[in-house]
């Protein structure tokens, strides 16, 4: 799992000078930790992963893979028999069979493919995704030594950080990328 910024990109943000280097264990950590923690809370990872999964055949001509978005396939078996590659098409979350069904049966299809946002050797997360990693590093930053804090009053006002672990700014952008979890309560 790659992380979804850099240390340059979060200094920028927090205005601290490229060359002052006192905070960057520090954010270095902070990095990696939320970007786990976006993808937990999203339910994926982000980066292009090849995977080899086993599905249950289903009886219809699609089938939803468990990652999205699908970047290829390469491979399509059912009961061991492999598929040529026009006897199928790929869409964006689903494999779609051109002339038959896929065979009803426990762990009976096998599909190899890739799925993912980016390919962290060489490009850069979508940059919404981005922001919101760097926005939870400074929420972070600018919250350390008050993790024991539930709720503070200024003025009669309170302000509650017991939910606050992705602040509202952050989830808005990552709502859009979250997988639910199906079956989970």
């Amino acid at each position: 799992m790659a992380d979804l910024t850099t240390l340059a990109n979060v200094k920028e943000h927090l205005d601290i000078e490229s060359g002052e280097t006192q905070f960057d264990q520090l954010l270095a950590r902070m990095i990696t930790a939320s970007s786990r923690q976006i993808e937990a809370y999203c339910n994926r990872t982000f980066g292009i992963t090849a995977r080899t999964e086993l599905y249950d055949g289903n009886a219809s001509d699609i089938l939803f893979l468990d990652h999205t978005p699908i970047v290829s396939v390469a491979s399509v078996a059912i009961d061991e028999e492999a598929m040529a590659a026009d006897e199928y098409k790929v869409y964006d979350d689903y494999v779609r069979l051109c002339s038959r069904l896929f065979t009803p049966g426990e762990q009976n299809v096998e599909i190899q493919y890739s799925a993912g946002f980016y390919d962290p050797a060489i490009e850069s997360p979508p940059p919404d995704l981005e922001d919101a990693c760097i926005q939870l590093v400074s929420f972070k930053y600018f919250m350390r030594g008050a993790e024991g804090i539930t709720s503070r009053q200024v003025n009669k006002v309170t302000d509650n950080f017991a939910s606050a672990a992705i602040p509202l700014s952050v989830a808005l952008i990552l709502d859009k990328y979250r997988r639910a979890r199906v079956g989970a309560v």
